[in-house]
């Protein structure tokens, strides 16, 4: 199989349900480090449970039951900071935020990546004091 991202040869493939396959190293680094939720290629979403299975089917390391769960966290923060950059109705914001501050509670690095995030994100302006509001973290 040769990764249509990065163009090397390999046959550990994460397979996507639209078809298209990357490499795993292409996949983790589209997924986690940058939030994707949809095909590179073809644009078709990309859903959780494909994610979560995709990343427990990597190698098997000493820590790989809390690599998988701190990636996947990882990967939900970018997803739902890229939902508070859209126009949503408030009670989504609101849910939005407490899964936010559940995910960085258990995790401090996902309390670092979610700052990062909304730093750049250009948040709705009308959702910033409700987000300072729910996570003392921001302020």
């Amino acid at each position: 199989m040769r990764c249509p991202i990065c163009l090397d040869e390999g046959d550990a493939a994460a397979r996507l349900a639209c078809g298209h396959a990357l490499c795993r190293a292409c996949f983790w680094k589209y997924t986690v480090l940058h939030g994707g939720t949809s095909c590179p290629l073809c644009r078709n979403n990309i859903c959780e449970r494909t994610v979560l299975s995709l990343l427990r089917r990597r190698p098997p390391t000493r820590h790989s039951a809390q690599s998988v769960q701190h990636d996947y966290s990882l990967w939900r923060c970018r997803v739902l900071v890229k939902r508070l950059k859209r126009p949503i109705r408030l009670d989504l914001v609101r849910e939005t935020a407490r899964e936010l501050g559940r995910i960085a509670d258990q995790n401090l690095h996902a309390r670092a990546v979610i700052k990062n995030n909304l730093a750049w994100a250009q948040v709705n302006p009308n959702h910033d004091h409700l987000l300072v509001h729910l996570w003392s973290f921001l302020s």
